[in-house]
């Protein structure tokens, strides 16, 4: 406990772990926002994997071919005239 101008306050790391419940609940919350995030990716990465599987560039490594700019927009163009009715 510190004293601040003559006041007893509290620090951060008292706050933080002076109850068990709050920190267990704080970490737990941490990582439930962490599994949200990876699944937000995971999906986002597999809906690229299967718009390039329905262009016919399934087994193409889209990472380089996000870097290689006219292939890229090559791909980009077939892949939404696909989704226009």
């Amino acid at each position: 406990m510190c004293f601040f101008y003559g006041y007893p306050t509290i620090t951060p790391h008292e706050f933080f772990f002076s109850n068990i419940r709050v920190t267990r609940l704080i970490i737990i919350i941490i990582i439930i926002i962490i599994i949200i995030i990876i699944t937000f990716v995971r999906r986002w990465v597999d809906n690229i994997r299967m718009d390039l599987q329905e262009v016919g560039c399934g087994y193409m490594d889209w990472i380089g071919l996000a870097q290689d700019r006219d292939s890229w927009r090559t791909l980009v163009s077939a892949v939404m005239n696909l989704r226009v009715p």
